[in-house]
C-alpha cells in the first residue's frame, strides 16, 4: 500500500479533531448531547466525515480496536513487560494504541514545549553556539543552552545531538541527558536519550560520562549504553565513522534489536508506529538503512526475520504473517 507523505497527524486539525472525537465518544458512549454535538460535527464538513471514516477504518485494521460507542476491551492483568508471543492473532491493546494516537495528535514535535532548540519529525537541524561549539540535531529532538556561566551547560531534554565542541581548558562543557552526565573539553561524540537509556558514542577525542557516582572516559570507537531503569552501563566498540551516521541521513546498527530500530526509525515518520510482535522486537538486525525513507528502512529491517509493514497516511502496524 503507498503510504501518502502529505498528512502529518500533528499538524492536520480535521485529524486531531477526529481524534479526540473518537476518544470523547469511547469515554462516554451514553451521552446523547455529546452524540449530537458529533452529528453535527460530521455535518459541518465533508472533510469531518471523511477523515473519521478512515480513522475508524484503521482503528479497525490495527487490531480489532473497539468501534466508537462501544466499551473498551479491558486489558489483561501484568500486561506490562514483554511477554512470549502467543500466535499469530495477537491484537495491539485498544488502550495503548489509543494512547499513542492522541500523543502524537495532540502534543507537538519533540515533546519539549518550552526548549531552546528543537526539531519537527523528520527535519534534523544545524545549531552554531556562541562558543564556536556545533550541535547537530537529530529529527524530534530538544535542547537546552546556558553559556553564560563559568562553564558551558546543554542539556539533552530527548531525542539525539551529535556535538562538536570548541575547545576552551578553562571552560569544560557539560551536557546531561537525565541521570547521566558527559563532560568535554574539546571533542565530536553522539549523544541519545529515550524513554528507557541513555547512549553516549565518541567519534573524535575523549569525554567523561558520569551516572549515579560511576565514571568512565571514553574514547574514539567507544560507546556506552546506561539503562535509566537499572543503572547498568554496556559498553563496547564501534567504528568511529559510523559514529552519527544519521546526519547523512542514515542509520548504522550493529546487532541491536528491532525494536531499538524501530525506536530511532520513529523519529524520521510523522505519525504511529506500533511493533505488535514481542519475539520480532528482540530479534536482532545489522545494516544501514536510508531514513529518508522510513517505510522502505522498517520492511529492510524486518524482511530477515519475516516481518512485514502495513501501513496507512499516518499508522504502520509491524508484524509477522
Amino acid at each position: 500500500m503507498t503510504l501518502p507523505k502529505d498528512i502529518d497527524l500533528r499538524s492536520d486539525p480535521v485529524w486531531r479533531q477526529a481524534l479526540d472525537w473518537r476518544r470523547r465518544l469511547s469515554e462516554m458512549p451514553g451521552q446523547s448531547l455529546l452524540r449530537d454535538d458529533f452529528e453535527r460535527w460530521l455535518a459541518a464538513h465533508p472533510a469531518n466525515r471523511a477523515a473519521y471514516a478512515e480513522l475508524t477504518r484503521i482503528w479497525h485494521l490495527s487490531g480489532g480496536l473497539t468501534p466508537a460507542g462501544s466499551s473498551p476491551s479491558p486489558i489483561p492483568a501484568g500486561g506490562a513487560g514483554r511477554r512470549p508471543r502467543k500466535g499469530p492473532g495477537r491484537l495491539v491493546a485498544p488502550a495503548a494504541v489509543a494512547a499513542c494516537l492522541l500523543l502524537a495528535a495532540l502534543s507537538g514535535s519533540g515533546l519539549a514545549p518550552g526548549a531552546d532548540y528543537r526539531t519537527p519529525t523528520a527535519r534534523p537541524e544545524t545549531v552554531s553556539l556562541a562558543d564556536g561549539s556545533t550541535v547537530h540535531l537529530d529529527a524530534a529532538s530538544a535542547i537546552d543552552v546556558d553559556l553564560d556561566g563559568p562553564g558551558r551547560t546543554v542539556a539533552l531534554r530527548n531525542g539525539q545531538a551529535f556535538f562538536e565542541v570548541a575547545p576552551d581548558p578553562s571552560r569544560p562543557f557539560r551536557v546531561s541527558a537525565g541521570p547521566v552526565s558527559v563532560t568535554v573539553v574539546g571533542t565530536a561524540f553522539d549523544l541519545r536519550r529515550d524513554d528507557s537509556d541513555v547512549m553516549v558514542a565518541v567519534r573524535s577525542g575523549s569525554v567523561l560520562v558520569a551516572a549515579d557516582g560511576r565514571e568512565a572516559r571514553l574514547g574514539p570507537g567507544d560507546q556506552v549504553t546506561i539503562d535509566d531503569r537499572t543503572g547498568q552501563w554496556a559498553r563496547r566498540s564501534v567504528d568511529p565513522a559510523l559514529v552519527a551516521v544519521w546526519r547523512d541521513g542514515r542509520l548504522a546498527v550493529d546487532g541491536v534489536p528491532v525494536a531499538e530500530v524501530v525506536e530511532e526509525v520513529r523519529r524520521y515518520f510523522p505519525g504511529i508506529i506500533v511493533l505488535r510482535d514481542d519475539d520480532l522486537a528482540e530479534r536482532r538486525v545489522t545494516g544501514v538503512y536510508d531514513l529518508a525513507d522510513p517505510v522502505a528502512a522498517l520492511r529492510a529491517v524486518l524482511h530477515p526475520h519475516g516481518g512485514r509493514v502495513q501501513g496507512w497516511p499516518w499508522l504502520l502496524i509491524l508484524s509477522r504473517p
